[in-house]
């Protein structure tokens, strides 16, 4: 046996690090913790679900995660859940989610819970992993062997079965179909012909505590154990290592789509291994000494972490490339860039000066020392070959020529200096000069001393297909006759918006980027614009530039942004609502989202077509053509329907009183390529005429108030950021009352201030700050008797389940638990009950320790230790709470 053993060590692969890799530097990196709405930093199973959800599973209950918000559930407001301790997940075949808890096996299907426990034949009720094999059996390891369920029961398998050990691991398939299983310290065992068995070629793990098994889908299974990872393929076993080492004990295991597999390990981060067992190398630096519990790739390409003590944390592949963004911040703070003709980088910079770079790395300084007399550069300009034009905010020109000041001047009016925004020089050889303080010329090597646009703070300068000369400042556009500049007057009237950025296309339509208005589009003397309502992503364009596929793509302070020419003019022919944006931000790699512009140029197109951005944190760099549009529409969900106040929990035939005063929907789409950036469109069928459009930023939730009695369907859509919407909404349909639908003037959020019913239920002598309170909820639908029922309930919830005792009870976890809104519970513990909701809770938890501290039984207990037991999670917030309401210490009340 120790010659075959050798023969297999002798196999043990070795590969270099593979430098064609990603490496840290190519991903960008997000994190959610406990803050963020996480029931728990440690994170024990990732798993999508077939209705795009991400579900985690932690030690203290199952989160589910829509890319914008979690929803927690545990035994609190679950009550099919044993335990909350959620250790290993599963989406099966059918759709249906299963979690291995430490109290059995939970499942969820359309929308309801169920459970397998050791009632129902589980050898154990501690559940370590989960696995679905080919033919539709689920396995389920436990403390104490591995069971098949099969046609609806369950068959267990123990060390008497052939198992090496009975605390199972996790559970996968070898190529060759076979069920894999993974003890805590016995290695691998194989179950072929309805046995366990461990055959030779699974000696090589045999003394190894195996943690997780990926099958890759074609000739290989991958093994994660204490003494790092391993490869099962054509029947034999062999390690990988990472640079002649062995990769450090591996606790996850996820194949990306790429064919390759991620390795979380246990302390040393992540490793990604060639799914050809062709090499490993460790990746995401940050991430290097985190123990990595769980991974898992999202439906957009997102990658998964799951740490045992640091929360989630999701990696995207940058798409933004940043320079300077590590500097001084007096040097990443970029006004203006540019790329001459050698392809050396220039920016300048708010307090920096001007910077000279070569593949992002500064080779030249020039500040004031230098001749520039004013680090603020704002304007650049390559005027031939070597001859670069810097232009500052106190008004100098520096000219230079091979890296030297050549010459320098300063430009004012009435011997006030100008800040010098824009150099742009015509066909005819003119160079004009665009201030603060108007536009000078330099014709002919002479500085011509008429200003034109005086008064006007000057952004950019530009000339037509036709040559004719345009200027764009604070307050309007300007074109150039006769030796004068003119305001732009179109078919609507004069141009007022300020203008920021300027781009004329081959068929001479006029691009303009304003400072709050959005874009604007002039062909003739007609206008059309587009705003965020159409889909930008911002009204602010800072700078425009067209790429080689058509796109225009623009800068503002909340990111770069595309969206397709051909979507902006079919907009504004009337053939499109919307127009379909892409945008870039932190997400994507920016350092900043925060573009800077107002000064030229504020972008720049390279001849390779790469864009470069001046932001408040260096110069981002985009390439386009590593971007493409993300074709996978989000899947819709509506996940709440109320009927003034109650949850309307089945769906399929909801009849509402007539005297239903508010319908309100929630809901939500998953696409986690950018979920912040998700849109929405709503319609009730028999009230709306069109759709209701949602921008990103708004609640996801629609409100209807007094309809009248009908019939009616809900609907939502919703689009990813790339625009791309689904073709299947979501929605409910249902009647209130025995009448017909009539149409009301009332709908939507916005509406609630008009036409809702008064809430009336206060004191007839109301205190200061219930006046106050009752202004703030006057145009709440709670009525009296609502209140009075859902008052009642809260405090049997209180009183009798004694639900302050969780330390993580928040006002949105009781108003689940009595399955009303936050804002109506809110409102009955503000008015009714006069207390802030976190007073109202502390109030039961002070209450609860008192009794501990009078109580003989407990003496042998800490203050700290009640407290701790009594909800309170934390020393200073128990001593500031019971200080409060009883006006003593705690030690000095339980002395007394």
């Amino acid at each position: 046996m120790e010659h075959i053993k050798k023969n297999i060590f002798i196999l043990l692969l070795f590969i270099a690090i593979a430098s064609h890799f990603l490496q840290a530097e190519d991903f960008t990196l997000k994190s959610w913790k406990t803050p963020d709405g996480l029931p728990q930093d440690s994170i024990l199973a990732i798993a999508q679900g077939s209705d795009g959800y991400l579900w985690l599973g932690t030690g203290n209950g199952l989160a589910r995660f829509d890319g914008v918000k979690f929803k927690v559930f545990s035994r609190w407001n679950t009550p099919a859940m044993m335990s909350d301790k959620v250790t290993s997940l599963l989406v099966d075949k059918k759709g249906e989610l299963w979690a291995g808890l430490d109290g059995g096996v939970l499942r969820f299907y359309n929308d309801k819970w169920s459970t397998i426990t050791t009632t129902d034949g589980l050898s154990h009720s501690s559940v370590t992993s989960l696995y679905e094999d080919r033919d539709g059996n689920l396995w389920i390891g436990t403390l104490d062997g591995v069971n098949r369920l099969r046609d609806g029961r369950i068959e267990s398998f123990t060390s008497e079965n052939g198992l090496p050990g009975n605390i199972i691991q996790a559970i996968g398939e070898s190529p060759d179909g076979s069920v894999l299983v993974g003890t805590l310290a016995n290695g691998l065992a194989e179950f072929s012909g309805g046995a366990f068995g461990i055959p030779g070629y699974l000696e090589l793990c045999s003394r190894h505590s195996i943690a997780a098994i990926r099958f890759d889908g074609r000739k290989a299974s991958w093994i994660g154990s204490d003494y790092g990872l391993f490869v099962l393929k054509n029947k034999s076993v062999l390690q990988v290592r990472e640079a002649g080492t062995p990769i450090p004990a591996v606790r996850s295991l996820m194949l990306s789509s790429d064919g390759a597999l991620w390795a979380g390990t246990d302390g040393n981060g992540v490793f990604k291994v060639d799914a050809s067992a062709e090499g490993g190398i460790p990746i995401v630096d940050e991430l290097k000494d985190h123990f990595v519990y769980a991974a898992a790739q999202d439906r957009d390409g997102g990658f998964w972490l799951g740490t045992f003590t640091d929360g989630l944390f999701r990696l995207r592949e940058k798409k933004v490339d940043n320079w300077l963004d590590r500097h001084a911040a007096k040097e990443r703070l970029v006004n203006t860039v540019l790329v001459d003709h050698e392809n050396f980088c220039w920016a300048g910079t708010r307090k920096g000066g001007l910077l000279k770079l070569q593949r992002g790395e500064v080779i030249r300084r020039f500040a004031s020392e230098a001749g520039l007399e004013c680090n603020d550069v704002r304007a650049l300009f390559e005027e031939s070959p070597g001859i670069i034009w810097a232009g500052t905010a106190s008004g100098r020109v520096v000219v230079l020529k091979d890296d030297h000041v050549i010459s320098s001047f300063t430009i004012s009016q009435h011997g006030i200096a100008c800040s010098v925004n824009v150099f742009y020089k015509d066909r005819g050889g003119s160079l004009w000069i665009g201030t603060s303080r108007g536009i000078a010329k330099i014709q002919d090597n002479k500085l011509d001393d008429e200003r034109l646009l005086p008064e006007r703070n000057v952004s950019v300068i530009a000339e037509d297909t036709k040559g004719a000369i345009w200027a764009g400042a604070d307050r309007g556009l300007y074109y150039l006759k006769d030796h004068r500049f003119f305001p732009f007057e179109s078919d609507s009237g004069l141009l007022h918006a300020g203008i920021l950025s300027f781009y004329i296309d081959e068929k001479d339509i006029k691009w303009i980027g304003t400072n709050g208005d959005g874009l604007l589009a002039i062909k003739e003397k007609t206008i059309r614009r587009v705003t965020r309502a159409e889909g930008l992503r911002d009204d602010y364009i800072l700078s425009i530039q067209k790429d080689s596929l058509g796109r225009l793509w623009m800068s503002s302070p909340q990111g770069v942004f595309f969206a397709p020419r051909s979507d902006l003019e079919a907009l504004f022919d009337g053939q499109r609502r919307m127009v379909r944006c892409r945008s870039l931000d932190e997400a994507d790699g920016m350092a900043s989202r925060q573009c800077n512009g107002g000064f030229t140029p504020s972008s720049w197109m390279t001849a390779s077509g790469h864009l470069l951005y001046p932001t408040v944190k260096g110069i981002a760099v985009v390439d386009p053509g590593r971007l493409s549009i993300n074709a996978i529409a989000p899947n819709v969900v509506l996940e709440e329907m109320l009927a003034d106040n109650r949850s309307i929990r089945d769906r399929q035939s909801i009849y509402l009183q007539e005297d239903t005063s508010v319908v309100e929907f929630y809901f939500t789409a998953t696409s986690f390529s950018n979920p912040r950036q998700i849109r929405f469109e709503y319609k009730l069928e028999g009230f709306d005429e069109d759709w209701n459009a949602l921008s990103p930023q708004q609640p996801r939730a629609a409100m209807y108030i007094n309809l009248a009695p009908g019939q009616y369907r809900f609907r939502v859509k919703a689009a990813n950021s790339d625009g791309v919407w689904n073709d299947e909404d979501a929605g409910v349909r249902f009647r209130i009352g025995a009448g017909f639908p009539v149409l009301v003037v009332v709908f939507g959020l916005l509406s609630l201030a008009a036409a809702a019913v008064f809430f009336v239920y206060r004191r007839s002598t109301p205190a200061k700050s219930t006046v106050k309170t009752a202004k703030k909820y006057s145009t709440s639908a709670l009525t009296e008797d609502r209140a009075l029922d859902i008052q009642n309930r809260l405090m049997d919830l209180m009183e009798k389940e004694k639900v302050y005792l969780d330390p993580d009870l928040t006002l949105k976890k009781l108003s689940e638990k009595l399955q009303v809104h936050p804002n109506y519970l809110s409102q009955i513990i503000n008015e009714t009950l006069q207390q802030r909701s976190s007073d109202f809770i502390n109030r039961y938890r002070i209450e609860y320790v008192k009794k501990k501290l009078l109580d003989d039984g407990e003496n042998h207990k800490t203050i700290l230790d009640i407290a701790f037991e009594s909800g309170f999670y934390s020393k200073s917030v128990f001593n500031t709470a019971f200080k409060k309401f009883t006006g003593a210490t705690p030690s000095k009340f339980r002395k007394k």
